[in-house]
């Protein structure tokens, strides 16, 4: 039996056996893509489209859970973001001088200016910015994923990070529409590294609270000597800010959302338990 026979699984057999059904047009992920931040990305973008696809038109006018935004507003974020990160994408790909957000307050503009798009327009915007993206992660090469961006201080330093910062965003922005949206819905080893990751920006903002979370045999968050224990959506709802306001919310400064969780107040319906420091 050759090498390459006793490599092959069934999986690869199903997987072969549907590429050549897909024809030579078909597009895939380079080998060297990050299976997993895709993975997370492509199903947040699924679980946003339902819901956002649940709400009628006039719904889509009504406040959000974020302080001064309407559906439409979430609904715009999502989808120049993923034209944001595209832009990156097509520069790795290209060598195109193309940025996140090529000018000042483009963002913020971009955001305002989607609130106010008809219905149909919007939602087109938010179906064929997250294929673009799609489309364009798909045609990276081995060698584009590790391209150094070498840019500037805002943007990721290589693509390989932008489907983390998809992920991050649209399943974020999910609870955000106020339509049933939870975190619940999201992959547990996401969370974790959300969790994670919100609690190396803690730290790094604020040493003195001395964050930390683990994951082995249950979901706990220390922050600032308070002993959190929970599951693990409940949690990452909770130290993400989710639907605490204006602060919290995807158009506010990074810090100022971060520094609006020290030291944190918890929400009277999540379902999580303080516990005496000594369990920490």
């Amino acid at each position: 039996m050759s090498p390459e026979a006793a490599r092959s699984t069934p999986l690869d057999a199903a997987r072969d056996a549907l590429r050549l059904r897909q024809g030579l047009g078909a597009r895939y992920d380079a080998p060297n893509a990050p299976v997993r931040e895709l993975g997370w990305a492509r199903r947040g973008a699924a679980c946003f489209a339902l819901k956002l696809n649940e709400l009628g038109d006039a719904d889509l006018l009504r406040p959000s859970v974020v302080a001064g935004w309407s559906r439409q507003h979430v609904a715009a974020c999502v989808g120049y973001h993923a034209r944001a990160l595209t832009r990156l994408t097509e520069r790795a790909r290209t060598g195109a001088d193309l940025h996140l957000f090529p000018e000042p307050g483009q963002r913020e503009a971009e955001i305002a200016d989607g609130g106010t798009l008809p219905a149909g327009a919007l939602r087109h915007l938010v179906t064929h910015a997250d294929i673009h993206l799609t489309v364009e992660w798909r045609d990276l090469s081995v060698e584009d994923w590790d391209r150094p961006l070498d840019a500037w201080e805002s943007e990721p330093a290589t693509v390989r990070q932008t489907p983390w910062l998809r992920a991050r965003e649209i399943w974020l922005q999910a609870v955000n529409l106020g339509n049933g949206g939870t975190l619940r819905d999201a992959p547990a080893d996401f969370l974790r590294a959300l969790i994670d990751e919100r609690i190396a920006q803690l730290n790094a903002l604020e040493p003195a609270l001395a964050a930390s979370a683990r994951h082995d045999g249950g979901s706990r968050i220390v922050v600032a000597g308070r002993v959190m224990e929970g599951r693990l959506h409940d949690l990452a709802h909770w130290l993400c800010g989710c639907g605490s306001g204006a602060k919290a919310g995807p158009g506010a400064d990074e810090q100022q959302r971060i520094a609006a969780l020290a030291p944190p107040a918890l929400r009277p319906n999540a379902d999580i338990v303080e516990k005496e420091n000594s369990h920490a």
